[in-house]
């Protein structure tokens, strides 16, 4: 039997896949360690935003997540 996956089940996905391309952009962008983009990302009001469900935040591509950070740290 082959079950499709839930909404929660997908939200939590694309939740996951975005926070880990913003820390991979910010690991190139700005030349840091893997631990020093996660703190940057995890420390960020957008990760918050983004981890709303009722803002659905999570359907918007990482990049475009990545931007709103950046633009958060005044890289605008």
């Amino acid at each position: 039997m082959n079950s499709l996956p839930t909404k929660e089940q997908i939200r939590e996905y694309l939740i996951s896949n975005a926070i880990n391309k913003m820390v991979e952009y910010t690991m190139e962008e700005e030349s840091l360690s893997l631990e020093q983009a996660m703190d940057i990302v995890y420390r960020s009001q957008t990760i918050q935003l983004l981890q709303m469900p009722e803002g659905e935040l999570y359907v918007q591509s990482p990049a475009y997540v990545y931007e709103m950070m950046r633009q958060e740290r005044g890289f605008a």
